[in-house]
């Protein structure tokens, strides 16, 4: 079995990093995007942020306990709640997906497979960015309208974007995925049996899917819309849509009949600046994620121990994978002829 990532201009990567399923507990965006054309690979990369209460909340060590409060990380795009400390972040995936990659490439070098692995991607802090019921920060709206940010490479591949858009594709990233994809046409066993045999990676990841914390985690946010603090900061910002001439869409909370998830162009830009507008004007991104960390935080309080537990152990798998990378540079190049 394979399993397929694209490299941004849609073509394949053969990489096991792929078939992660994502542990996010700040997953409010309210409207679908496109699922990113490439798993991108990097460090994560810390900025400035600010707490959205007065208890100061600082993202990073699952061994501080539990924070019951939201931080807003306006520098790198990301609404940060209680358990997102617990569970790698989107940059911190792709870092394990490295560590699967570079761990395939050497088990299929030992079945007589020259499997290169792609550079790294140099604008991959991109993925710390994301939706809070829509775009929250001025910098988003301005680059990506409505649409999930991503590489540039990506948002072409979506098809968001004209082809000739932004940052052109690496490659040489495109040149070794065509040599990884021509390489394991019809060795479907081998690719399979190293699949298998690297998937400790994401051992602690998955080990949190089926918690009675992640249940709950998941319940505290479908009954998000009835909480009265987060359904006033709803009525605030609704209030201050239609005063613009907006009609805020009922379907998706957070946007505007006429957002367009896949398109960014000039009246998308100019309708996501509006309803970011409006969100800093009623202060709504704070309100609502201060709520949502407090009601989080009253769920993990109860199994504190397990979870900082388990952000202890993702702790383990990310430090052990960026080990595994920066261990193994020969899987960058060509191992024919050694």
């Amino acid at each position: 079995m394979r399993i397929f990532g694209t490299d941004g201009a849609g073509r394949a990567v053969v990489v096991a990093a792929l078939a992660v399923v994502p542990l996010t507990a700040c997953t409010s965006s309210g409207a679908p995007s496109a699922v990113d054309a490439q798993t991108p690979v990097s460090s994560s990369v810390g900025a400035p942020s600010v707490a959205a209460s007065s208890g100061g909340a600082t993202s990073g060590s699952a061994a501080s306990g539990i924070v019951p409060t939201a931080e807003l990380d306006t520098a790198r795009g990301a609404v940060v709640l209680p358990y997102d400390r617990f569970v790698p972040d989107k940059v911190e995936q792709t870092e394990l997906g490295q560590a699967v990659a570079v761990e395939n490439a050497l088990c299929l070098r030992e079945a007589g497979l020259d499997m290169i692995v792609p550079p790294p991607f140099e604008d991959v802090d991109v993925y710390a960015q994301e939706s809070f019921f829509g775009p929250w920060t001025m910098d988003q709206a301005q680059k990506f309208g409505f649409a999930r940010p991503m590489r540039d490479a990506d948002l072409r591949a979506n098809g968001y974007v004209p082809a000739d858009y932004g940052r052109p594709s690496d490659p040489v990233a495109l040149a070794v995925i065509d040599h990884d994809t021509a390489l394991l046409d019809g060795h479907d066993a081998e690719v399979e049996a190293c699949n298998e045999k690297v998937q400790h990676v994401y051992t602690a990841m998955r080990s949190a899917r089926d918690t009675p914390w992640q249940a709950e985690i998941s319940a505290v946010e479908t009954a998000l819309p009835e909480n009265d603090v987060v359904a006033a900061a709803f009525d605030d910002l609704d209030a201050c849509l239609v005063a613009g001439g907006l009609e805020p869409d009922a379907a998706q909370p957070g946007y505007v009949v006429g957002a367009d998830v896949v398109t960014i162009d000039e009246e998308q830009v100019e309708l996501a600046v509006q309803v970011v507008g409006c969100k800093d004007e009623t202060d709504f991104t704070r309100r609502v994620a201060t709520e949502w960390a407090r009601l989080q935080a009253a769920v993990l309080e109860k199994y504190e121990t397990d979870v900082i537990a388990q952000g202890a152990a993702n702790d383990e798998a990310l430090a052990d994978g960026r080990a595994t990378v920066a261990a193994h540079p020969e899987v960058f190049v060509s191992g024919a002829g050694k």
